[in-house]
């Protein structure tokens, strides 16, 4: 329900999710990808359609989700 996603597990606990991209992702599963890297196309997030395209992003450590705020 949030169309097209990116999942990055970082070094450490950390898993960062991506989602509401469009068809035109720049990455594939198992690709490591660098700091500032683009990956993909921001696009309309298939649950939230009412909305303007935006980014959902998250945020885990150890399996459990966190406020990204905290991080960066």
């Amino acid at each position: 329900s949030y169309g097209i996603t990116i999942v990055i597990e970082h070094i450490g606990r950390f898993t960062a999710i991506y989602s509401g991209l469009s068809d035109k992702v720049l990455v594939k599963k198992g690709d490591k990808v660098g700091v500032s890297q683009e990956i993909g196309y921001v696009d309309k997030v298939p649950c939230e359609m009412a909305e303007p395209s935006h980014l959902h992003f998250a945020i885990l450590k150890d399996g459990k989700y966190i406020d990204p705020s905290t991080i960066f």
